[in-house]
C-alpha cells in the first residue's frame, strides 16, 4: 500500500528506469536494522508498472508486526508520506481506509482501501499472519480538488514466525501507480526503492510498547488434518511465486 508514495522521492531526480521485463528480477538490496532486505520486480501482463516484492526480516514477533500493519488509523503517525489515514467502514475480518498522501514536488494524493485480514493458524498454533487490499474508491468520499485519485493500488502483507516466534519473515508485495503524468518508468523505479523506507518504518513502530500489549487471534484455522500453512522457503536463487496472485 505504501510503496506507491516514494515515487515522489526519485520523481524530481530520476530522468529513466530499466528493469528488464522478464520474471522477478532483483531491483534492489539493503539493510533495515542490520537485516538483509531484498527487492524484486516483474512485468504484468497488459501494465507498463511492474509488481514489486520485498521479502525481510523484524527483529520483532509476527504478531507484534501484524499490530502494526493493522493500526491503520495511526499510519499517519509513521508511514512514509501519510497526512490522513481514517477508517471509514468495518466488517466482519475487513476495513476500508481513506489514504491521502502529502508529498514533496507533486500534488497530493489520495484512495481508499479494502483491507482483508486472511490470517491463518494451524493445528499445532503456527500462525501466518496476512493482509490483503485492494483499491475501494468507490466506498470513499469523492475525488477533491488539486488532489489526484490513485485508481491503482493493491497489495497485501505476509508475516511469518522466525527463530522460534521471536523474530519475523516479513513478505511485502505491491502493485500500485501514483497516475498524473509520472512515466511508468520512474513508477517502477520509485515503488521499488520506496519498500525499504516502509520497512524502516515498520521496524522502527514495532518497538512502541502498545503494539505488545496484546496478541491478536488469526482469522481462520485450518482443520487438524490439513497441512501447515506455512509456505515453502524462499529459493535462494530469488523468491518464490508463493502467494502472488
Amino acid at each position: 500500500m505504501r510503496a506507491v508514495i516514494a515515487v515522489v522521492a526519485v520523481v524530481a531526480q530520476l530522468a529513466s528506469a530499466g528493469l528488464r521485463a522478464a520474471d522477478w528480477e532483483e531491483a534492489a538490496r539493503t539493510e533495515v536494522d542490520d537485516r538483509p532486505l531484498v527487492v524484486h520486480a516483474r512485468a504484468r501482463a497488459g501494465s507498463e508498472v511492474k509488481e514489486v516484492r520485498g521479502v525481510g526480516s523484524f527483529d520483532a514477533p509476527s504478531w507484534v508486526i501484524k499490530n502494526v500493519i493493522d493500526d491503520v488509523a495511526r499510519y499517519q503517525e509513521f508511514m512514509p508520506y501519510t497526512q490522513q489515514s481514517p477508517v471509514l467502514a468495518r466488517g466482519d475480518g475487513w476495513l476500508a481506509s481513506y489514504q491521502r498522501l502529502h508529498v514533496p514536488f507533486i500534488d497530493d494524493r489520495d484512495y481508499v482501501v479494502k483491507i482483508v485480514d486472511e490470517s491463518v493458524a494451524d493445528a499445532q498454533g503456527r500462525v501466518v499472519w496476512k493482509n490483503r487490499w485492494t483499491q475501494a474508491n468507490h466506498l470513499g468520499p469523492p475525488p477533491v480538488d488539486g488532489v489526484t485519485r490513485i485508481e491503482i493500488v493493491e497489495g497485501w502483507w505476509l508475516l511469518e514466525e522466525q527463530d522460534g516466534g521471536a523474530r519475523t519473515k516479513a513478505t511485502y508485495y505491491v502493485y500500485t501507480s501514483p497516475g498524473g503524468a509520472i512515466p511508468a518508468g520512474l513508477v517502477n523505479l520509485g515503488n521499488a526503492r520506496g519498500v525499504p523506507d516502509l520497512f524502516r518504518a515498520v521496524a522502527k513502530a514495532a518497538r512502541d510498547p502498545r503494539y505488545r500489549a496484546h496478541r491478536p487471534k488469526p482469522r481462520h484455522a485450518l482443520p487438524k488434518a490439513s497441512p501447515s500453512p506455512v509456505p515453502r522457503p524462499f529459493p535462494s536463487s530469488g523468491p518464490s511465486d508463493e502467494y502472488v496472485d
